[in-house]
């Protein structure tokens, strides 16, 4: 991603909740993520993901791992 500012932290809690809660507060434009589920092929993106693409205030692209 030449010429954005990306961030990576590490906050304890419920992945879903502290990214949308982190999104807010710093006021993010965009959240990407990767889909990652570990239930086979009934699912196309994990339960973390399927919140915050839900749930977000700002797009969020979900790109493979």
């Amino acid at each position: 991603l030449e010429g954005y500012e990306t961030y990576k932290f590490s906050i304890l809690g419920y992945a879903a909740d502290e990214i949308l809660k982190k999104a807010e507060k710093d006021s993010y434009d965009i959240i990407i993520m990767t889909k990652c589920s570990k239930k086979g092929l009934y699912r196309i993106i994990g339960s973390v993901t399927s919140k915050v693409v839900r749930n977000a205030n700002v797009p969020v692209i979900v790109i493979p791992n």
